[in-house]
């Protein structure tokens, strides 16, 4: 999800600091980065939430046909709106408000879960409620936990999934339909690998939306990224765990039954991909 923005900006800083820095002892190894069904480019994402009504994996129906026609009339409105990013801020929040009421939202009505779309969940407006994931805060708040974290228990409270203050000030700016591909292109471009990859269930960051931002990124291996053959993702044993095209330091995977958390979904399958990624080895 939010990711896609800060881990290019993050990735960016540091590539920055260490070209400032390059004949001084203060460096950081950025080799490369990876982004699970991140959002980096909503002008381009966004309306790719339409392929998941006509076309998903799992022949799962989001939409009836009156609805289906309605998403792809308003699809050419949200893209004229999100390509104002980011220098009109407000027809960029406006554009994210349009594309979500006319293209997400009808989908939410099917009852499935919109991380991944294989499981039912009633959309009450709490997403987070689609998961049990009590576990996580269980773990977070250990004080043994906490402890190795370094957290000041005397500032800060109980661990949260989500925060709507601060999630409510990232709208505020329009940060969420903000484009970061330009970071990712600078990375690339000076030779950081990439990962992008994106579980096939996910319906929030759609992996027809991740692919089509990977393809249209203007970098110097462009034109041979687009031109690499699709191959399928064989892990090491034998099953066809997914979709690959790289070419160079670029990578998108699109990884078969799993929604938009791969790891947690897949873990076998994310292990392999994270290894091959780290040893800097072909897909």
């Amino acid at each position: 999800s939010y990711g896609g923005h800060y881990v290019p900006v993050a990735a960016h800083y540091l590539w920055q600091k260490n070209k400032l820095n390059a004949n001084i002892s203060k460096h950081i190894n950025l080799q490369g980065i990876a982004i699970g069904n991140g959002l980096t480019q909503a002008s381009i994402q966004m309306p790719h939430y339409i392929d998941m009504a006509i076309h998903n994996a799992y022949n799962i129906s989001l939409v009836d046909v009156a609805q289906l026609d309605e998403m792809k009339a308003a699809v050419p409105v949200c893209i004229s709106l999100l390509e104002q990013c980011p220098q009109n801020v407000t027809a960029c929040g406006a554009g994210e408000d349009f594309c979500m009421e006319k293209l997400f939202n009808p989908m939410l009505k099917a009852g499935r879960n919109p991380y991944d779309i294989r499981l039912p969940c009633k959309n009450d407006g709490d997403d987070t409620e689609c998961y049990d994931i009590s576990y996580v805060s269980k773990y977070l708040d250990a004080p043994n936990v906490r402890e190795a974290l370094g957290v000041d228990s005397n500032r800060v409270g109980a661990w949260q999934e989500c925060n709507s203050k601060i999630y409510e000030a990232f709208l505020k700016t329009a940060d969420p339909a903000k484009p970061f591909n330009s970071y990712v292109a600078d990375l690339l471009d000076d030779g950081v690998r990439v990962l992008i990859y994106a579980g096939d269930a996910d319906l929030v960051c759609n992996w027809y939306g991740n692919e089509a931002w990977t393809l249209a990124l203007q970098w110097k291996g462009r034109d041979g990224f687009n031109a690499a053959p699709e191959t399928s993702f064989i892990t090491a044993s034998g099953t066809n765990a997914g979709v690959v095209r790289s070419f160079n330091q670029f990578t998108f995977l699109k990884v078969f039954n799993s929604g938009h958390m791969v790891p947690m979904d897949q873990p076998a399958v994310a292990l392999e991909m994270l290894k091959k990624f780290l040893k800097n080895e072909n897909f």
